[in-house]
């Protein structure tokens, strides 16, 4: 994820869904139905679907309202789902 994020922060589309394409063929485990702004997530420009999308690959690479809010998600949202993100 931190790939294509850095691809569209450059403006490079083509290679940003590129990895897109490449993180939707990993495995993972789907944000559960009932997660907080699983719809809204799912349609950012940088989509959230997997737990691991927002987990990131160690926990100081995780997502966090700002993260959130700068991807577009409202920041009650944002906050509602970071603190969804700790029950898991």
């Amino acid at each position: 994820m931190l790939k294509e994020q850095a691809a569209w922060r450059r403006g490079d589309e083509e290679i940003a869904l590129t990895w897109r394409g490449k993180r939707r063929s990993e495995p993972g485990t789907d944000l559960p139905a009932g997660f907080p702004a699983l719809t809204e997530l799912a349609a950012l420009k940088l989509p959230y679907t997997k737990v691991e999308d927002l987990l990131g690959p160690t926990p100081e690479q995780s997502a966090d309202v700002e993260e959130l809010a700068a991807a577009g998600l409202p920041r009650k949202l944002a906050r509602e789902v970071i603190a969804a993100l700790t029950e898991l």
